[in-house]
């Protein structure tokens, strides 16, 4: 992986193989340094790989008996170093310095994102949407499986977007598709953070 040696079906394939063994609860720090080393190394991961990639880690995150604080922490981390990548990856795209053959992506038959966004704007805003979900107490519709994380963190993966990422949604010059991620910050993100603060103690966290 380091030395670049594999195409996106093989990425595919590395990642099944992270996802089948993370589902047996086994070698998780293995599978987290793996899954990060990855995505840092190339830029293969997208669509449903990357869905199964995030859904691996994210899974982690949640303490359970057999699984130590060190890990969860662990998991944590990478899921917060995998978000800032996608996003990365997208201003990089829009901007024209990455590019991305829609060929490699294997695409999910629930994706629900506009279909004029390119391969890693598409990964963003899906994962923006998820977080937002989850937030909300809703299961993810991309991330598959993820139906419940601490709010407290992910309100840090929506702070870290909301915070690194503002071109995403405020600089056109960067980002030509700028009206969807508006339209999920208008309809969604505004309407979360109205819920949080509501005096309604069902939506305090």
């Amino acid at each position: 992986i380091a030395q670049q040696g594999i195409d996106a079906k093989g990425a595919r394939h590395i990642v099944d193989c992270l996802f089948n063994l993370g589902q047996a609860n086994t070698l998780e720090l293995k599978l987290l340094q793996t899954a990060a080393l990855l995505m840092t190394t190339s830029d293969l991961v997208h669509g449903d790989t990357l869905a199964r990639t995030m859904v691996l880690c994210m899974k982690m995150v949640a303490a359970c008996e057999g699984r130590d604080v060190s890990t969860s922490h662990a998991a944590a981390a990478t899921v917060r170093q995998l978000v800032a990548l996608v996003f990365e990856r997208a201003l990089a795209e829009a901007d024209g310095t990455l590019k991305v053959n829609p060929a490699d992506v294997r695409i999910q038959t629930n994706q629900k994102a506009p279909k004029d966004l390119k391969p890693c704007a598409v990964d963003a805003y899906l994962i923006l949407q998820d977080i937002i979900q989850l937030i909300n107490g809703d299961a993810a519709n991309w991330l598959v499986g993820i139906s419940d994380v601490p709010k407290t963190f992910g309100l840090e993966l929506l702070d870290t977007v909301l915070t690194d990422f503002s071109p995403v949604f405020f600089k056109v010059s960067y980002f030509k598709h700028i009206t969807e991620f508006r339209f999920l910050l208008k309809e969604h993100v505004c309407a979360l953070i109205i819920r949080l603060f509501s005096p309604n103690v069902k939506y305090r966290l």
